[in-house]
């Protein structure tokens, strides 16, 4: 290894995929969840929507969205302002701010050269891994990019190793002590947020659509129907409050943690290189 990264130090790169690949490597839990909600819609409502007029439908889903919108998010802020109390959160905060003040401007130069040099052997080592998964090695993949000429499945392998893209990462998204606007989490944890979103939110508002559904086709002899409606509205409410909270909780203590204790962990490796430059 061209600067020697230890292999804990290689691994935190995950965090650094982008959004998009995330969503990817959800796609099935989404497609599961939303499985489910079609499932309970065929099951419990009345698909021919004869006991209700569209403008009712309309109007009362329309509340509850937005109701839903403005309690996910009000929520979810309150998670996270609960979750910037945790000790792990406050230790990740102080230790990252700490090794990036030590740093001064005379160091920008190395440090972005110490970025260029991680990005090159994170990718190297990420894609060993993924050949490795599938049994195969950098020797052949070398063999490979040179001849071109293996079996089918090894081309398939390997081409796909080839499309794997190194990490974007610069002096800014290490010593910036904000979120910076960019297309990799430690740039910006907060692209993390629209996949939470997906995760929770949309599956959450199509139960909504359920739950008004249900509502509104209730049979004409239903007891206490006005109770029911009440019980549906609210429940579904609650609910959705307090996968709010959980989501921003979970944002600040997991992800934003995580995210600040990767960038110290850089910052710690920059440090011990250039220490160890100055000794030599």
């Amino acid at each position: 290894m061209k600067d020697g990264f230890e292999a804990s130090l290689l691994e935190s790169g995950k965090i650094m995929q982008s959004t998009a690949a995330a969503i990817i490597n959800n796609t099935a839990k989404i497609i599961a969840l939303i499985t489910v909600i079609i499932s309970a819609l065929v099951l419990f409502t009345d698909l021919e929507f004869v006991n209700f007029s569209a403008e009712s439908f309309s109007s009362t889903l329309a509340v509850m969205l937005i109701a839903s919108y403005l309690i996910y998010f009000s929520m979810s802020e309150s998670g996270e302002g609960a979750a910037e109390g945790c000790e792990e959160y406050k230790r990740a905060l102080e230790k990252c701010n700490a090794l990036a003040a030590s740093i001064g401007g005379d160091k920008i130069a190395k440090l972005r050269n110490f970025c260029r040099n991680y990005s090159e052997e994170e990718l190297a080592y990420r894609r060993e891994c993924f050949l490795i998964r599938y049994g195969y090695g950098m020797d052949e993949y070398s063999a490979f990019l040179k001849s071109g000429s293996t079996d089918r499945r090894a081309r398939r392998i390997f081409r796909r190793a080839g499309k794997l893209r190194a990490i974007s990462l610069d002096p800014k998204a290490l010593l910036s002590r904000a979120a910076e606007k960019g297309r990799n989490e430690l740039q910006n944890p907060s692209k993390f947020r629209f996949l939470n979103m997906t995760v929770r939110l949309i599956p959450s508002m199509i139960c909504m659509t359920v739950t008004v559904s249900v509502i509104l086709t209730a049979k004409e002899n239903l007891n206490a129907e006005a109770v029911a409606d009440g019980i549906f509205k609210l429940s579904s409410l609650l609910l959705i409050g307090l996968k709010g909270y959980a989501a921003g909780y979970n944002y600040k203590k997991n992800r934003v943690t995580l995210w600040l204790e990767t960038k110290a962990r850089l910052l710690d490796a920059f440090i011990r290189d250039s220490e160890k430059e100055i000794c030599a």
